[in-house]
């Protein structure tokens, strides 16, 4: 997004594009994210590993690592779980194949002690304006 990520925040802090607004699980999560950027597949830290659930694995399985293997989530269903070291090269097949996604990391725990999971990536073809900040930061209209 930014030639020199370094300069992007102008010294202020870095804040996460999205946080949710009442504490729950892993799924609950995960579906409020999926609702908010339904144009996007969504991976989810868990643990030392990702998740990408059957509907955003539909049509990936060629993309993510031969290493990736399938799991039976509570409140998710079958997922694809993805080695942290496949990654990287999994968002640049994403990226090459045109297909918008998003990373949610773990970032602590609420007291409750469930796991708080971020929002802190988005990444969306140029050809994209699905959303509206977009479209005004880039100067598209619809």
């Amino acid at each position: 997004m930014f030639d020199h990520p370094e300069d992007a925040t102008h010294g202020r802090p870095l804040r996460p594009a999205w946080t949710a607004a009442s504490v729950s699980g892993l799924a609950g999560q995960y579906r409020a994210l999926a609702r908010r950027h339904p144009e996007a597949r969504l991976l989810m830290q868990c643990g030392n590993r990702w998740l990408l659930t059957a509907p955003h694995a539909a049509g990936a399985r060629r993309l993510v690592a031969p290493g990736a293997s399938r799991v039976r989530r509570p409140g998710l269903g079958e997922c694809l779980e993805v080695d942290p070291r496949d990654l990287p090269a999994l968002r640049e097949r994403l990226k090459r194949a045109g297909q918008a996604h998003a990373l949610a990391t773990q970032t602590g725990h609420y007291r409750t002690g469930f796991k708080r999971r971020e929002l802190v990536l988005l990444w969306r073809p140029a050809t994209s304006t699905a959303s509206p900040f977009l479209a005004s930061s880039t100067g598209v209209t619809s």
